[in-house]
């Protein structure tokens, strides 16, 4: 749990908090504790990845991270050579394939878990990615980007942002202060920032947000290794 703290930049009171909430709600799955500990796999490392930048207190976590793990591709910015910005439907890390094949084998329809899982097992993969990756989690109304810019070559395109957000729901078209929809979206512990939100027309949102710095942290904590393991609960 230490290198877990270690790599999430958590201290390990809250982040064994985080996991043990997410296990009582059955987010991770119970195991023993000391060498037989559950093994942490990428899956588990992606959902406190959630609960760390989404939940507002210890006891949201599972609520952070069932409202975001959900969280379906919507659209993509991608560059041209020229630099100009191209807002097109879906998901496009096939720009980014010759790095991050794991992107690129996901489901036009995945989910953000999805996404946050490929990125977790691509540091795993090779930890020396020539990347900068960004993922941004955005509250109250729940949202992330998650975006690679490759280092630049003059004859392929190298970065790409992709949204994120409620297939079923466009926040910026509708009105957010009585939309019961919209309501049921956003975590009862956020009341207060909902109203703010709500008021100032979609100011004051809260933005959280992991880097390649995190991620590179937590492939090297979940490469396999001959002498260590990383263990929940030991």
């Amino acid at each position: 749990m230490d290198e877990m703290a270690a790599a999430t930049g958590g201290n390990r009171s809250t982040i064994e908090s985080l996991y043990n909430g997410l296990r009582d709600a059955g987010e991770i799955p119970k195991g023993a504790r000391g060498k037989n500990a559950l093994h942490v796999t990428s899956t588990h490392a992606a959902k406190l990845l959630i609960a760390v930048c989404c939940a507002e207190h210890v006891k949201d976590a599972a609520n952070a991270v069932r409202r975001y793990s959900v969280l379906d591709a919507d659209w993509s910015r991608r560059y041209s050579l020229k630099g100009e910005e191209l807002v097109v439907p879906g998901p496009q890390w096939q720009i980014v394939s010759r790095e991050f094949p794991r992107l690129e084998k996901l489901s036009p329809h995945h989910s953000l878990i999805d996404a946050l899982v490929a990125l977790v097992d691509s540091y795993i993969d090779d930890p020396e990615h020539s990347a900068d990756v960004i993922v941004s989690f955005g509250s109250p109304y729940p949202w992330a980007e998650a975006s690679v810019f490759l280092e630049k070559r003059d004859d392929k395109e190298g970065r790409v942002s992709v949204t994120y957000r409620h297939s079923n729901f466009d926040g910026e078209s509708r009105s957010a202060e009585d939309d019961p929809d919209f309501l049921r979206l956003i975590d009862p512990s956020k009341e207060r920032q909902r109203r703010r939100f709500s008021v100032l027309d979609g100011d004051l949102r809260v933005t959280a947000k992991i880097t390649h710095k995190t991620l590179r942290a937590l492939g090297a904590l979940l490469r396999p290794a001959k002498d260590s393991a990383c263990l929940l609960g030991a």
